[in-house]
């Protein structure tokens, strides 16, 4: 990661060793090259100090940026799972790394202080490394070529019009955030055929949308954080306060990123959401994939079981009357949204009460 005071190596950062011979600055050279630069200098001794001590965190680092402190412990009630998810996430924003396949989700209603959060991350991160864009800019020839060399890509609402190629919009989304090569064309500049992307997406709706996603892969890549708090009385001076806070901020998500490497390395998951984050999830699947819900609330999977496909139809079909969805489905599409929410389903026939009868082999109702 590149400060005005020189380059900071992230894995040795992420090392075992303690904090005080993690912390790598190495000077500026021609030999790196990177899009992506930080508009202050890392201050070295805060990080060496707070880096061992996680009790620290609470108490004496407060005073790096006590705005921001006081302000995400509101936003997330107290909650300690919240807060290490969300230092984990920024600390992430930072790099140029897109291994983790990723996206940012912060959903909360207007006035809950999501806005003023979203603002002083894009301040952490850099604004000159940050993009806004939507699903209609994605699904568009040219939508990709303004996030090439940015960390983080902001999507501020999943507003989904008429106009709006919802299947190549989600597509590219899950395509990037996945870490594959990217077609890239820009106006009147010859088109790059594999650009790798170094952005990473940060998602703020104000609820969650229905998209179809029948295999659910992009809820697979969500780092969800709810914000339902809602503040008294509005700070107007805030968001500039936390601007100001951003070399501190900056400090507290990278001991996040250290954490977070030295669990993934540990072969433990790189973020738990907490428990609202996790029940969020579960909502967002079911907006976007009924197929994922139906199949996790009325079905067992495994190689062990079977179902009459007419049977499974009907019940899908009462899950859908139930629930309100429109019952407007051809069998085929059925079928192949099965298919997409459970891998190495197979359909084969049997010979049942003397009759030949098509079978699901993985599946069986609950």
């Amino acid at each position: 990661i590149a400060f005005r005071n020189g380059l900071l190596d992230v894995e040795a950062l992420a090392g075992d060793a303690a904090i005080a011979d993690s912390v790598r600055m190495l000077p500026h050279s021609a030999r790196w090259f990177s899009l992506s630069t930080l508009d202050s200098d890392l201050p070295l001794g805060v990080l060496r100090q707070h880096g061992d001590d996680e009790g620290a965190m609470a108490e004496g680092f407060g005073a790096n940026c006590p705005a921001w402190i006081n302000f995400i412990g509101e936003l997330s009630l107290g909650s300690e799972a919240w807060i290490e998810c969300l230092q984990r996430l920024v600390g992430y924003l930072l790099t140029l790394d897109t291994s983790l396949d990723v996206i940012g989700w912060i959903q909360g209603p207007p006035g809950s202080g999501k806005g003023t959060l979203v603002e002083a991350i894009e301040a952490v991160v850099g604004h000159a490394n940050v993009a806004r864009t939507d699903l209609d800019a994605l699904s568009r020839p040219f939508g990709v070529a303004p996030l090439v060399g940015k960390n983080v890509a902001v999507i501020s609402e999943m507003h989904v019009s008429n106009f709006t190629n919802v299947a190549a919009s989600l597509q590219r989304l899950k395509s990037i955030s996945g870490g594959d090569a990217q077609h890239v064309e820009d106006k009147f500049l010859r088109a790059t055929a594999r650009v790798r992307m170094t952005v990473k997406f940060l998602i703020t709706p104000n609820e969650e949308p229905r998209l179809p996603d029948a295999s659910a892969a992009l809820m697979r890549r969500l780092v969800v954080l709810p914000v339902v708090h809602q503040p008294v009385r509005p700070d107007p001076g805030l968001s500039e306060r936390l601007q100001g806070e951003r070399a501190g901020i900056r400090v507290w998500a990278l001991l996040g990123l250290r954490r977070l490497w030295q669990d993934v390395r540990a072969g433990r998951p790189a973020f738990q959401l907490p428990e609202d984050g996790r029940e969020l999830l579960l909502e967002i699947e079911a907006t976007s994939s009924p197929m994922k819900a139906f199949i996790r609330e009325h079905c067992v999977l495994g190689l062990g079981n079977s179902v009459v496909t007419d049977c499974l139809w009907d019940l899908w079909k009462r899950y859908r009357a139930e629930e309100e969805l429109s019952d407007k489905q051809a069998r085929q599409t059925f079928g192949r949204q099965l298919r997409a929410a459970v891998p190495g389903l197979k359909k084969i026939e049997r010979v049942l009460e003397g009759k030949r009868r098509n079978v699901y082999v993985g599946i069986r109702p609950r």
